[in-house]
């Protein structure tokens, strides 16, 4: 099988208070439900974090653990020194 090389694709943040209004609706929808999803995530993985530590040896001093969920499929890491924080924000487009 021939392998694809991937395109840069160059993203353009939207500012979303300038949808359309079923648009806008539908975003405020999908924004509510993806923070839902995102608590249950948190929640999941700091149990799932404490049930690990009682099977896996580390040092948490030393390490952290990271949880993916990436294609359905339930899978941890470890990695060395602490976790990073979040990413900066970019200026967002406008429907007006």
């Amino acid at each position: 099988m021939a392998s694809r090389t991937k395109e840069q694709l160059d993203w353009t943040d939207v500012d979303v208070a300038t949808l359309p209004k079923k648009a806008g609706g539908l975003y405020n929808k999908y924004k509510t439900l993806a923070r839902d999803a995102a608590i249950a995530r948190e929640e999941f993985n700091a149990e799932f974090i404490r049930s690990l530590s009682a099977k896996v040896n580390y040092d948490p001093d030393e390490n952290h653990v990271v949880v993916g969920h990436n294609f359905g499929k339930l899978s941890f890491a470890l990695a060395s020194g602490p976790a990073e924080g979040p990413r900066g924000k970019k200026t967002a487009f406008s429907f007006k």
